[in-house]
């Protein structure tokens, strides 16, 4: 309906390209790298608009991203399975909590041997209520087993078994069937073969890799089976490849992960660096700005509900923490109180209130006020005249924008999610003040005076209602700054149960909350499609390659959705997801603060288009109605001039009936004397009530029907986006998405505008022809016009009727059959249609029109062209709908979001978080898990790929090339090439010493031989 039908499908198909949609969303480029890898610049633009942390291109090439794979520190990019193995991090953790936690395990591993996860919340929370039952009815029990319930919901039950098949699959492919109870020794050559059943044949030739990654599995919990004798006479534990060796290695360097955070009620950012304080790493922040050094930058004062492990002692003095010497993480100032990209901001509801207080100010005190009226030329027809327009519009555009600086951007102050100063608080509050008070004593109007009243009645109605509006607004706004300021200055003091309720929550938290719950059911409704993948297999197929067998299961995933679940979605069923929450924590949907308001600006709009209708028909039924003109009271008029001039053409006969009526009509049309100067024939009440009550009706109607699709095209576009029915990462045009992502500022005015435009033009467009249908005087002429084209229409009815009968008889498809019989229809029915083609072009203007006077208002869907933004799109609104879309996806979306915050474990703890080797086991289960993910592999990085012709962090020697007038493209190749040219010096020297070490290997062997063969011939005896 309306073009939000979706047929949702939860299998692996969508799976893949939702995660090339988020590789799309995080690339930064001018072009799209269809690979979907992932370049250093977009990883540190990530982080800065994102989070606000300032780092280098090379800080996440030489530190970020080592670790991540095995390639040269020097490329600096992660492809897109490399991107799915770090997202699976906090999948293999729980599975590695419920391996540990299983019966089989305990019965094979001693009960001292402590587990590598530890679960904070495990079961139904009956295990705290046996240790202390006076804690049954406490808020600390019930907080408990909610977040027990919450933790079982979140964790696949089945992740075990999906660890012991996925293991099961790598041996099989690699080296056969082997039974479960006597798995193969973890040794090179296994490693080896598994690498290269994969085609990662350049990390199968890395040996070093490779025992990395045995010393890995062989830490802690390894399973032996035997012994074997080394070269030195000692005896070594044999390490075979089971499931317990199998999760240990895939978790063993990313133990600093909490995968309980996700239950918590907090940021990713307070997770990351306000938790787990003794284990240490980069702790403290500054600004990277001098000019906000006085702003307190220390991370660890984050304000957020719920916070267990941190105390203002360890805040205060990091040396408890052995933070003394951690090197600080450099910030940027983002203003989150106005930060609509990312919305860190604390109360969107704050946020929606200003925008619309804004608009109702600017409605009341510029828009509506009798001081509007523009300054006019003197001249109908000149240069003066456009200047005069121009001049008009730019300063006053100029102007708004001022005001709805200081009234949305002062008046934001303090709805910080991280604030802990009472003082943006109280200038936000003396800012609203302040408007309010101009408003009250200096309002920018006229109406005072009782002349201006009855000069423009209408808009004086409007203006009265928004300009107490603004401060109903201004109120709301300075109550919900004072609750911040109580919420400040009691939260220290409050209990946790207390910080819960309504009154102190932190929404802003709480939906960041939401986002990482739905990047865990994500993550394990992805693995759960993979696994049944491979479970699914027909007959005959049972010998083949269990990888191979599943890429087929995979190809036929996208012509048959067998086993796939699917449902039909539309507008009802995302309003009813949106109330029930679902769409937020399941889904991961991020509902921006620019949509919200929007929406709401739409709702004001059709409450101002039915007050300004109301007004408009209580004045033109109360006011008094002129006289129609007639010749005797415009007698000198220059008008009766004009139609005597015009009467005249038509017949020369002054005394004929068509003389007498034309001139009758024309004076009634154009002329306006003393004492008459109605343009159209005056109108009786109850034909005025009837005709502005059906257009009223269906104005309002239409608006709101448009108001009603808005929030659920918001989500259904972000859902199309992700299940790859808008395609991202294969489309040419996405790029186009990326450019002038100040775009979105166009849709609140827009949204507000464009609903008042549909209104306004189906006002009209009802109430003409109901008020000609309705008066005795155009009533005949009128209905014989209705019943031309309703004539018109249903000969198109009776013609269409026929064809259904003609094609199912003689049509077959694209074949006829009978053919002779069916050639003589078509040339009688292509005869016919040249007649009824002028019907077809009437008709076809009809439903134009009013497609697009539907589609004014609605900014969400596009009408004409479904191409990216450029110069030649006829509407592009509809595509910075889209584009702002995008923009909060790229910073909210539930994978960006944890790949974010794995980043961030990495960026403080470093060496300690995230190894070559844990990377490497990690990126054999994805590949063994996901085998269509290897056409991702991206081995090496190409010159060109992250050439967007921009560069955030030039260096010493670019600059310094670029001041001298070398173009900076060329400048990078040649390093490149200079780099490529050194490579191939060591290579040759390493390939010069290997050849020379044989040669003596080989004259070694030569002189060996060459005595053996002399002392043959000596020792032998001739017959």
């Amino acid at each position: 309906m309306f073009g939000l039908e979706l047929e949702l499908v939860n299998n692996s198909v969508c799976d893949l390209r939702e995660l090339e949609y988020v590789a799309a969303l995080h690339q930064t480029g001018r072009l799209l790298r269809k690979d979907g890898s992932i370049f250093d610049k977009d990883i540190s633009r990530f982080f800065s608009s994102r989070y606000g942390i300032k780092i280098t291109h090379d800080e996440v090439r030489l530190s970020l991203l080592k670790g991540f794979s095995g390639r040269k520190e020097d490329e600096g990019f992660i492809d897109l399975c490399e991107l799915a193995s770090a997202l699976l991090i906090p999948f293999l953790l729980k599975a590695n909590a419920a391996i540990y936690e299983s019966p089989i395990h305990k019965l094979m591993v001693k009960k001292s041997v402590a587990p590598d996860v530890v679960r904070k919340y495990i079961g139904d929370g009956s295990s705290q209520a046996k240790d202390d039952p006076n804690t049954i009815n406490s808020w600390e029990h019930k907080e408990f087993v909610r977040k027990c319930k919450l933790s079982t919901e979140l964790t696949l039950r089945k992740s075990p078994k999906i660890i012991s098949d996925v293991l099961t699959m790598m041996i099989h492919d690699s080296v056969g069937p082997v039974s479960s109870d006597h798995p193969p020794a973890l040794e090179v050559r296994l490693l080896q073969r598994i690498f290269r059943t994969y085609g990662e044949v350049e990390l199968s030739n890395d040996t070093n890799l490779l025992n990395e990654m045995i010393e890995v599995a062989a830490a802690g919990l390894g399973t032996v089976s035997s012994a074997r004798a080394q070269d030195d006479g000692t005896q070594k534990p044999r390490l075979v490849l089971d499931t317990l060796t199998f999760i240990r290695a895939l978790t063993s360097d990313v133990l600093l992960f909490d995968v309980d955070s996700e239950l918590e009620t907090t940021t990713n950012e307070h997770d990351v660096f306000n938790a787990n304080l003794k284990a240490g790493g980069r702790f403290t922040s500054m600004y990277a700005e001098k000019i906000v050094d006085s702003i307190s930058r220390r991370t660890a004062k984050t304000n957020c509900d719920n916070t267990d492990d941190l105390t203002l002692e360890e805040v205060e003095d990091p040396k408890s923490s052995n933070l003394k010497n951690s090197r600080p993480i450099l910030k940027l100032f983002t203003s989150p109180g106005i930060d609509f990209f990312a919305d860190t901001y604390r109360s969107k509801f704050l946020t929606c209130a200003l925008w619309v207080g804004f608009l109702i100010s600017y409605l009341s005190q510029i828009y509506f006020s009798a001081s509007h009226a523009e300054q006019e030329a003197q001249s109908t027809y000149s240069t003066e005249v456009f200047l005069t327009t121009m001049r008009n519009w730019f300063f006053k555009g100029l102007t708004v924008g001022l005001v709805g600086l200081a009234y949305v951007g002062f008046g934001g102050l303090g709805n910080n999610m991280f604030v802990t100063s009472i003082m943006p608080s109280l200038a936000a509050i003396a800012t609203i003040g302040g408007f309010l008070i101009k408003y009250y004593f200096w309002p920018n109007s006229d109406y005072s005076d009782p002349s201006e009243k009855q000069l423009r009645p209408v808009t004086y109605w409007v203006y009265t209602g928004t300009y107490y509006a603004s401060f109903v607004i201004g109120f709301l706004i300075i109550f919900l700054h004072l609750v911040t300021l109580l919420r400040l200055a009691v939260l220290s003091c409050l209990k946790k149960k207390d910080r819960s309720s309504w009154f102190f929550s932190h929404p802003g938290v709480y939906d960041a909350a939401r986002t990482k719950q739905a990047a865990a059911y994500k993550i394990n409704r992805m693995v759960d499609n993979a696994h049944k993948v491979h479970q699914t297999f027909e007959k005959g197929q049972e010998s083949e390659k269990l990888h191979g067998r599943a890429l087929l299961n995979f190809g036929k995933s996208f012509i048959v959705k067998k086993g796939a679940k699917s449902q039909e979605i539309g507008p009802i069923w995302a309003w009813r997801q949106l109330f029930s929450g679902r769409i937020f924590y399941q889904e991961g949907i991020w509902l921006s603060s620019r949509a919200i308001a929007a929406n709401v600006y739409q709702v004001v709009a059709i409450i101002l288009l039915a007050t300004w209708l109301t007004a408009w028909v209580i004045h033109q039924t109360t006011v008094e109605k002129a006289p129609r003109c007639t010749e005797e009271l415009c007698q000198g008029n220059p008008c009766i001039g004009f139609c005597q001039d015009l009467a005249s053409k038509v017949t020369t006969d002054t005394t004929s009936f068509y003389y007498l009526q034309y001139m009758k009509t024309c004076v009634e049309l154009n002329c306006q004397c003393n004492g008459c100067g109605s343009v159209l024939p005056p109108i009786s009440n109850n034909v005025m009530y009837i005709a502005t009550s059906i257009g009223g009706f269906v104005a309002l109607s239409t608006t709101l029907l448009i108001a009603f699709l808005y929030i659920p095209s918001y989500i259904i576009t972000t859902l199309k986006y992700r299940s790859g029915v808008i395609s991202s990462l294969k489309d040419d045009n996405f790029p186009d998405f990326r450019q002038a992502a100040d775009n979105v500022t166009l849709l609140l005015g827009s949204a507000f505008w464009g609903l008042l435009a549909t209104g306004a033009f189906f006002f009209f467009l009802v109430v003409i022809p109901v008020m000609l249908i309705a008066d005795k005087n155009t009533r005949q002429q009128s209905l014989t016009f209705l019943t031309r084209i309703a004539g018109i229409f249903a000969s198109l009815l009776i013609k269409v009727l026929f064809l259904c009968a003609v094609r199912r008889k003689y049509l077959g498809g694209f074949y006829r059959k009978y053919p002779a019989i069916t050639n003589a229809i078509g040339l009688f029915i292509e005869c016919w249609n040249i007649y009824l083609a002028a019907a077809h072009i009437i008709q076809r203007v009809v439903r134009l029109i009013l497609a697009s006077i539907f589609h004014i208002g609605r900014i969400d869907t596009p009408l004409l062209t479904e191409k990216g933004i450029n110069p030649t799109t006829l509407d592009a609104l509809p595509q910075i709908f889209r584009q702002d879309i995008l923009v909060h996806e790229a910073h909210r979306h539930p994978y960006i979001d944890l790949l974010g915050k794995v980043f961030m474990y990495k960026l403080r703890y470093e060496e300690r978080f995230v190894h070559t080797a844990g990377s490497a086991w990690r990126m054999l289960f994805t590949l063994a898990l996901m085998p269509w993910l290897r056409k991702y592999r991206v081995f090496h990085r190409k010159l060109d790929d992250d050439d967007d012709g921009e560069d955030d962090t030039k260096t010493e020697g670019e600059n310094k090339n670029i001041l001298t007038g070398m173009n900076n493209s060329n400048f990078k190749k040649i390093t490149y090439l200079k780099k490529e040219y050194a490579k191939v010096r060591e290579s040759k020297a390493d390939l010069e010493k290997e050849l020379a070490q044989c040669k003596e290997s080989y004259e070694e062997e030569i002189a060996a031989l060459k005595e053996w063969i002399k002392h043959l011939e000596e020792n032998t005896c001739v017959v």
